[in-house]
C-alpha cells in the first residue's frame, strides 16, 4: 500500500473533489497521509468532508506538507475533477513542487499530464512517474474478451452511472464493507480495469456482457440514450427505475428530498428498511 497525499487545490468541500472523497472514505490502494487544499488548511480532512475526524491533516501547499510533516508520501493523487477535465494553470505549481520533492503523480483527468512537455521534463529530472489512469494502453497491451467471467459463479452487482459525483464508488465501497462484516468475501472491480472503451449505451452493454450480467437497472434518464433493442438481442433484461420519493421523519423541517440513503438510515433507524421496501422502484 503506497503512502499518498491528495491534491484538491481549494475544492475539498466541493463535489468536484469526488476522487478525494472516495479515497478518504476508504481505499485499499493507498495510505492517505494528508490532503493539500489551500481553502481548508489546518483542518482535519474527514471533518471537512463528512464532519467525522479521520486523523488526516490538510495543508495549504505541498511545500507546507514537506516542511511540517515527515514527508513520507510516495505519490500525489490529483483528487479533483476539474471542469472539462483540464488542469488549471493555477494548479501546475503544486504538482511541479510534488515532483521536485520526489512524488509520483497519479491523475484521472482527461488532460494527460504525461503528454505535457514541461511535466515530462521535470518528471525525468526528478526520476518520478506521471500516471494518467484514463490514458489508453498501447494496442499490444490490450486483450479480447476471454469468456473467463462465465466461470465465476458468485453473485455480481454492477454499480454503473453516467453522471459524475453521484456516489458510484462510495456506494460500492459501503456495500463491500457491509458484506465483509458478515464474512462474505467481496471484491470491487473498477470499470477502468476492464479495458472497455465504448461510449454511451454501447459501453453499458459491454460492461454487462463482460461481467456476465443478466439484468441492468437504469435510472429513468437512461431511456434517453440506452438502445433497448441491443439489450434484448444480448438477452439482458433492461429495467428502468420508477422511483417515487418517500417522505419520512427528518430532525429538521421542512423535509428535504433526494438526500443520500444514509440520511434515511440516520433519521429512521430500523424503520428505514420498511420504508425502502414499500417503494415501487422498478
Amino acid at each position: 500500500m503506497k503512502k499518498a497525499v491528495i491534491f484538491t487545490h481549494n475544492l475539498l468541500a466541493e463535489n468536484f473533489a469526488k476522487t478525494a472523497h472516495g479515497l478518504l472514505r476508504g481505499t485499499s490502494r493507498f495510505e492517505i497521509l494528508a490532503v493539500i487544499d489551500s481553502a481548508n488548511s489546518g483542518k482535519d480532512a474527514g471533518e471537512v468532508l463528512d464532519g467525522k475526524w479521520l486523523g488526516i491533516p490538510t495543508y495549504k501547499s505541498i511545500d507546507e506538507y514537506i516542511e511540517l510533516s515527515n514527508g513520507e508520501a510516495e505519490v500525489c493523487v490529483v483528487g479533483v475533477a476539474f471542469p472539462g477535465g483540464i488542469l488549471p494553470d493555477a494548479c501546475r505549481y503544486e504538482l511541479i513542487s510534488a515532483m521536485k520533492n520526489g512524488l509520483n503523480i497519479i491523475s484521472g483527468l482527461h488532460h494527460y499530464l504525461s503528454d505535457d512537455v514541461e511535466f515530462q521534463k521535470i518528471a525525468k529530472e526528478n526520476k518520478v512517474e506521471l500516471l494518467d489512469i484514463r490514458k489508453t494502453k498501447p494496442i499490444a497491451d490490450l486483450h479480447f474478451w476471454s469468456g473467463k467471467i462465465l466461470d465465476v459463479k458468485t453473485p455480481i452487482i454492477a454499480v454503473l452511472g453516467t453522471d459524475c459525483a453521484v456516489g458510484k464508488r462510495t456506494t460500492a465501497r459501503f456495500m463491500m464493507e457491509s458484506f465483509q462484516e458478515k464474512d462474505i468475501k467481496t471484491e470491487i472491480i473498477f470499470s477502468s480495469n476492464l479495458k472497455i472503451y465504448e461510449k454511451g449505451s454501447d459501453r453499458i452493454l459491454k460492461i454487462c456482457k463482460e461481467l456476465n450480467a443478466d439484468t441492468y437497472i437504469s435510472g429513468i434518464g437512461g431511456k434517453a440514450y440506452l438502445n433497448v433493442d441491443d439489450f434484448i438481442k444480448n438477452k439482458i433484461n433492461l429495467n428502468f427505475q420508477n422511483f417515487n420519493h418517500p417522505i419520512y421523519h427528518q430532525i429538521f423541517e421542512p423535509f428535504h428530498s433526494n438526500m443520500a440513503v444514509i440520511d434515511l438510515l440516520f433519521n429512521e433507524g430500523d424503520n428505514a428498511e420498511k420504508i425502502i421496501k414499500k417503494q415501487n422502484i422498478i
